[in-house]
């Protein structure tokens, strides 16, 4: 069994209750993710219209640690 963290976030799998963690990117780039307890795969698709505002998130996310690690 995989121990999962105190953190509430992520996707619950519908067959063992597994929080699964998965990054923007992953919606944008692949059409499913995998859940890392029991390896139910979840086939995903995101609409066009969504996924604009996903990749303006992600470019946003991108420019913050940009910024977080910019020295002078």
């Amino acid at each position: 069994m995989i121990m999962q963290n105190d953190n509430t976030s992520g996707l619950p799998c519908p067959k063992c209750g597994f929080k699964i963690k998965f990054k923007i990117e992953t919606l944008l780039h692949h059409n499913g993710i995998i859940c890392p307890s029991c390896q139910l795969s979840l086939n995903m698709s995101v609409p066009t219209p969504l996924k604009v505002h996903l990749q303006e998130i992600a470019m946003a996310e991108r420019m913050v640690r940009d910024a977080q690690t910019f020295s002078k």
